[in-house]
């Protein structure tokens, strides 16, 4: 017999010793044996069962490589295991992740360079405006809510406001000159917004106009980025080259 001080793993090595040699003493008390109790058989299947026991004990006791050392299972009332994390991967910016609620809202505020001085009915008021990030991501779908215009000159004007998918770059859209839109860009046109004088409400030396509950929905095209291009509708003058504000508050899907 091994002594006290044997582990597990030197007890089944010392078993399957025995066994592998047929060194098996059978006492037999009353009645017969049963068949094959006493066969090489029955001998080369305890092995078997032995050996895949042995193939799960590891060679060393403590701590060791995942390859090396035994699986246990955590008792399910386990306190918390402390775990390092001075290995793992860095986190690296992307769209994966995991139980968002809702939708992330954030303005995109354009000012735009406008002419100081007089317009004329239908020009466009400070060339094409670029909503950079207006989607949280490239190709990005979003739904516009609140558009709010602040107007330092409190001209009050009826603007209508013309949205784009990409960058319309294959037609004129300077400040201060007619709105001529492209055939080509108005395939990315996603959406027209109006925004008429009596939504404004003015200050003493200003004015803003909002138009809630919009819900445009649109989407961008090879970027997160949406454009959009303001044309006055009756001839308007302004004082200084930043006198109107864009304010767009959309929700990001």
């Amino acid at each position: 017999m091994p002594n006290e001080g044997c582990g597990l793993g030197d007890l089944v090595t010392l078993i399957r010793s025995v066994v592998a040699d047929n060194q098996v003493q059978v006492d037999v008390v009353a009645g017969a044996l049963p068949a094959g109790a006493a066969t090489e058989v029955t001998l080369a299947a305890i092995n078997a069962v032995l050996n895949a026991i042995d193939i799960g004990i590891p060679a060393s006791v403590g701590q060791a490589a995942m390859a090396a050392s035994m699986p246990v299972v955590i008792a399910n009332n386990q306190s918390a295991v402390p775990v390092s994390i001075a290995t793992a991967p860095a986190l690296v910016a992307s769209e994966a992740h995991v139980g968002e609620v809702g939708y992330s809202k954030l303005p995109v505020i354009v000012t735009p360079t406008i002419t100081a001085g007089a317009y004329s009915a239908d020009d466009i008021i400070g060339g094409i405006q670029t909503l950079t990030d207006a989607a949280r991501e490239s190709d990005g779908a979003v739904t516009l809510d609140t558009l709010v215009i602040r107007d330092l000159a409190i001209q009050d004007a009826d603007i209508t406001i013309w949205f784009f998918n990409q960058n319309p770059v294959n037609g004129t859209y300077t400040d201060n000159i007619a709105l001529d839109i492209h055939d080509t860009d108005h395939g990315f046109l996603v959406g027209v917004l109006r925004v008429l004088s009596s939504d404004y409400d003015d200050a003493a030396d200003n004015a803003a106009a909002t138009l809630r509950n919009v819900g445009l929905d649109m989407t961008a095209v090879g970027s997160a980025n949406l454009y959009a291009i303001a044309q006055i509708l009756v001839g308007d003058t302004y004082v200084g080259t930043s006198d109107l504000t864009f304010v767009y508050n959309f929700s990001r899907h």
